[in-house]
């Protein structure tokens, strides 16, 4: 019997890597003179891409957006090509030019979009995403919404992978070797540890970027429980006329989306800062 969600994922996933690839190229590409015009608006095409696939393919309780990320402490990352983020718990916070920034909290996920990516493309995506994960870890009063089982426990981004949020990046092809790719995942940046490296890299005319567990099978966390050292980076390619490197990464970037922890934002501390004021005892 036919798979019926199959055959319309596979439409909605080549859909995507065809306007990804191809009809974002198209717009912007100059056959004449043989490079890209208006390279800012190539990216957002792409951006809006996937944008567009993620809102059809998650659940609706969550939001696909870009913007900035506002740490507990004030922080503010890089623009974001991508930020997942739980509806129900995100205060919407803009500028009247509709710049949107969210609150590290309600942050589920984070994604930088390129095009090709060699080492140095990789080094500083990654180093950006890193210092995102950073963030989670400088939070020091937090409480879990209630989303997830267990959401009584201690908030621990340091012990429990899932209270950390999730990192990716797409991009069209690798331009650069399978050593280097795995030399740049399991780098350190910043003396970070293994639990802040990126969840999952995927590149559309290339393969996805996985973990290695110890039962030998592919694993979208940089740490396996209990142990808190590295684990083996594996790259997923695709049989021939297959997607299913792309089907596994938005497999896994379900999953991760799921299983990632949800807190409260915390704004009662922005707010004490805006507590400058006068008091008159009134008869």
């Amino acid at each position: 019997m036919q798979n019926i969600i199959a055959t319309l994922l596979e439409a909605q996933i080549e859909a995507f890597s065809k306007e990804f690839t191809d009809t974002s190229r198209n717009v912007f590409y100059d056959d004449t003179e043989k490079k890209l015009i208006h390279a800012g608006e190539f990216g957002m095409l792409r951006e809006a891409c996937v944008r567009e696939l993620l809102t059809n393919f998650l659940p609706g309780i969550y939001g696909v957006s870009h913007g900035y990320v506002i740490g507990q402490n004030s922080e503010i990352s890089h623009q974001c090509d991508l930020i997942i983020y739980h509806r129900n718990y995100t205060p919407y916070l803009h500028t009247p030019e509709g710049q949107r920034f969210f609150p590290v909290e309600s942050v589920i996920a984070v994604g930088e979009i390129k095009s090709k990516v060699d080492g140095t493309v990789l080094d500083d995506a990654l180093g950006k995403l890193t210092r995102i994960k950073l963030m989670r870890d400088a939070i020091t009063d937090a409480a879990i919404a209630r989303v997830r089982p267990h959401s009584d426990r201690k908030y621990d981004p340091v012990n429990n992978i899932r209270d950390q949020l999730v990192t990716f990046v797409i991009c069209e092809e690798y331009s650069c070797s399978n050593a280097v790719l795995s030399e740049r995942i399991k780098k350190s940046w910043s003396g970070s540890t293994p639990r802040h490296r990126v969840n999952l890299i995927t590149a559309i005319k290339g393969g996805t970027c996985t973990y290695k567990d110890s039962n030998n099978k592919s694993w979208m966390y940089p740490v396996e429980p209990p142990a808190s050292d590295e684990i083996p980076v594996r790259l997923v390619t695709p049989k021939p006329d297959s997607i299913g490197h792309l089907a596994l990464f938005f497999r896994y970037l379900l999953l991760l989306v799921e299983d990632t922890t949800v807190l409260y934002p915390e704004l009662t501390r922005h707010l004490r800062d805006l507590l400058s004021y006068e008091a008159e005892d009134l008869e």
